[in-house]
C-alpha cells in the first residue's frame, strides 16, 4: 500500500472513491503516514483532498474505513468526506452520457468540493484550491525549468516563454529553438514530480 503525493489540483474518481477533505483529516492526526497506517489502503493526495478507490460499487472496504477510522475521528459525512461513484462516459449503444460537463451526482452543493464529468474522466477538486490559483504562466515555466534540470535536458537554462495556454496543454517557445512549435501536456508537468511513499 502506498501514498501518492501529486501537484495536480484535480483528482480522478475511479470505481467507488472515498474523497476526504485533507484539512479535516490533518486536523485529527499527526501525519499522513499515521492515517495511511490506520486506513490500510492506497491513497492519493494533493494536500487539499485525499482519495482512495475501490473498483467495487457499494464498497465494503470504503465503508470499513469510514466506520473504523473516519467516524472515530469525529469526521462527518458530507462535511469532511463522501463516497462518489464513477460515471461512465460512454453508455448504451456507445452514446456519450448526458451528464458530460456536469457535476457528479451526489456531489452537488458540497461546500468544500467541486466535481465535473469530462472526456478525461470524473474529476474532483477543492472549492478553495490554492493549487489552481497558483497555475499562472510563471508557475508552469518554473516547473518546466525544474523538469529540464532534473532530466539533464540539453536546453536546460534557456528561457521558456508560453505562447498560448490551450487548456489541457501549453504551446511553448524555448529560446534558441527556431521554427519549432513545442507543446507540453499540463498533466505531464503536474505528475512529473509525483512522490510515492510506501
Amino acid at each position: 500500500m502506498s501514498i501518492i503525493i501529486t501537484q495536480a489540483p484535480k483528482l480522478k474518481i475511479l470505481g467507488s472513491s472515498l474523497i476526504m477533505n485533507y484539512r479535516s483529516v490533518a486536523g485529527c492526526i499527526n501525519n499522513l503516514k499515521e492515517f495511511h497506517r490506520k486506513a490500510k489502503c492506497n491513497l492519493i493526495t494533493n494536500e487539499e483532498l485525499i482519495i482512495t478507490h475501490d473498483m467495487m460499487i457499494s464498497s465494503e472496504k470504503l465503508e470499513l474505513i469510514i466506520e473504523e477510522v473516519l467516524l472515530p475521528m469525529s469526521l462527518k459525512w458530507g462535511e469532511d468526506f463522501i463516497i462518489a461513484e464513477e460515471q461512465m462516459l460512454i453508455g448504451v449503444e456507445d452514446k456519450v452520457t448526458p451528464l458530460l460537463n456536469q457535476e457528479l451526482p451526489g456531489l452537488k452543493n458540497l461546500q468544500w468540493l467541486n466535481s465535473e464529468i469530462t472526456r478525461d474522466g470524473n474529476l474532483v477538486w477543492s472549492r478553495e484550491s490554492e493549487i489552481i490559483q497558483l497555475e499562472t504562466d510563471s508557475y508552469w515555466i518554473e516547473l518546466l525549468e525544474q523538469i529540464q534540470y532534473h532530466r539533464g535536458d540539453l536546453l536546460a537554462g534557456r528561457p521558456i516563454k508560453i505562447v498560448e495556454d490551450l487548456g489541457d496543454r501549453l504551446q511553448i517557445h524555448i529560446e534558441g529553438v527556431k521554427h519549432a512549435v513545442l507543446f507540453v501536456s499540463k498533466e505531464y508537468i503536474r505528475h512529473y514530480f509525483d512522490n510515492t511513499i510506501e
